[in-house]
């Protein structure tokens, strides 16, 4: 399904190298058209690697950790000759992407709804005053979009993606956080009800998506690696 990630576990980038070289190419009735047909040019040294660092946002921002443990890498692969930039950014607007993110996941979401249920989401919907722009609301409104909605989006992301594109010419890789904290305690309130504590501040239940969403909305390879 659209926004549907899998990936194989590793031990280590050599183990992720293999698993994905069995697991990668088209699906069975894509077949027929295309072959998977990768750049094997893989960077030899430290020296020719291009990173960018994005450490912390005000849209989500992450504990003191997390952001200490990425310039701390960031530091260690300056030191063994990489290109770092702690401000390079693709040209997008990232509340947007967000945003994209947060309402083509709702109406994914939206599509295991009963007939029954939808009617009810559509009715909860409607109530949500139009100045509640908080990420629940966001989360209520679309899992009830119409088509229409949904291809304006959809075209918005592929608007997204040149730009990402663009961005990997200059750029081999962007290390980011993958959430704003480290493991938290299971929480089985109600959604509404949940929320989120980065060192000592409450943050939406759902606004540390934000750091899923910039691989998530535009179809980016990503993967998560121990630091620190």
């Amino acid at each position: 399904t659209d926004l549907g990630v899998i990936g194989p576990i590793s031990r280590c980038a050599d183990d992720l190298a293999l698993a994905l070289d069995v697991m990668a190419g088209p699906q069975p009735l894509d077949t027929p058209g295309w072959q998977l047909a990768l750049p094997r040019d893989a960077l030899q040294s430290p020296e020719q690697l291009r990173v960018a660092i994005w450490t912390d946002d005000p849209l989500a921002p992450v504990s003191k950790e997390i952001s200490v443990t990425l310039e701390t890498l960031g530091k260690s692969l300056e030191q063994a000759g990489a290109t770092i930039s702690y401000e390079a950014r693709p040209e997008i607007d990232f509340e947007d992407n967000f945003h994209i993110q947060q309402y083509l996941m709702g109406a994914l979401t939206g599509v295991g709804l009963g007939p029954e249920e939808f009617i009810e989401a559509q009715r909860l919907a409607r109530g949500i005053p139009d100045a509640d722009q908080s990420c629940l609301a966001g989360a209520a409104r679309s899992r009830v979009i119409s088509h229409r909605e949904w291809l304006l989006l959809n075209n918005r992301r592929e608007a997204n993606r040149y730009v990402w594109r663009e961005f990997f010419q200059n750029w081999d890789v962007l290390l980011c956080p993958t959430y704003a904290t480290v493991a938290f305690s299971h929480d089985d309130r109600p959604i509404e009800a949940r929320s989120h504590c980065v060192d000592g501040q409450q943050q939406e239940y759902f606004q540390p998506m934000f750091w899923a969403s910039l691989a998530t909305a535009s179809y980016l390879p990503a993967t998560v690696f121990p630091a620190g």
